[in-house]
């Protein structure tokens, strides 16, 4: 290992005599500057729908990752096996179109869960070219337990913002998803709503 190190020194330093001398130590007195971060502002980011999203995404996501990591479940395969155990015998291609999950990672997503034992294809009755999806007991129990964990995930956010502030950001965050044009009509049944 020392000639390691030396050759890591040399690449440094051409010369022993070109090293900085050793400074004298002296105690910190507190954080240092590159561990405190330089404060950087954000400026007009701050008040952008799609940069205040992608924060909320981020922090959201990564408690939820880790929520399901016990399972080996990705939110993606939660979210597939949760629209199969809703829907049986529904169609691939339509849990892919609800999800928004491109055909090209659908696939693969599928037949892993499949391998693990979870989801089961099997051919349509009315057609038997077509494929229908099915939970097996396996896929049932683990995402009944994965469900109990994504509570308590939920439970956090919804914690932090109040049971009206939940409603109000899932009414939000659907009028911002809507299509061009069709947020009117999401907005109109919303205010129904609230006059009942």
């Amino acid at each position: 290992m020392p000639e390691l190190a030396d050759a890591r020194r040399s690449r440094r330093w051409d010369a022993p005599d070109e090293r900085p001398a050793p400074r004298e130590r002296r105690k910190p007195s507190g954080p240092s500057r590159a561990a405190r971060g330089r404060d950087v502002r954000v400026g007009d980011l701050a008040s952008q729908i799609g940069y205040a999203l992608r924060r909320a995404q981020l922090a959201v996501f990564a408690d939820l990752i880790d929520a399901l990591s016990k399972f080996d479940l990705s939110p993606a395969k939660f979210s597939v096996l949760a629209v199969i155990h809703d829907n049986p015998g529904v169609r691939p291609s339509d849990v892919g179109r609800v999800l928004d999950i491109r055909k090209t990672n659908f696939v693969p997503l599928l037949d892993a869960l499949e391998r693990r034992g979870l989801v089961a294809r099997r051919p349509a009755a009315e057609d038997r070219r077509a494929v229908e999806l099915h939970l097996t007991p396996e896929g049932r129990a683990l995402l009944e337990r994965a469900k109990r964990a994504q509570a308590k995930h939920e439970a956090k956010f919804v914690a932090r913002i109040g049971e009206k502030g939940r409603r109000e950001l899932l009414e939000l965050l659907e009028r911002v998803a809507a299509p061009v044009g069709a947020a009117d009509r999401v907005e109109s049944k919303s205010s129904r709503k609230g006059k009942r």
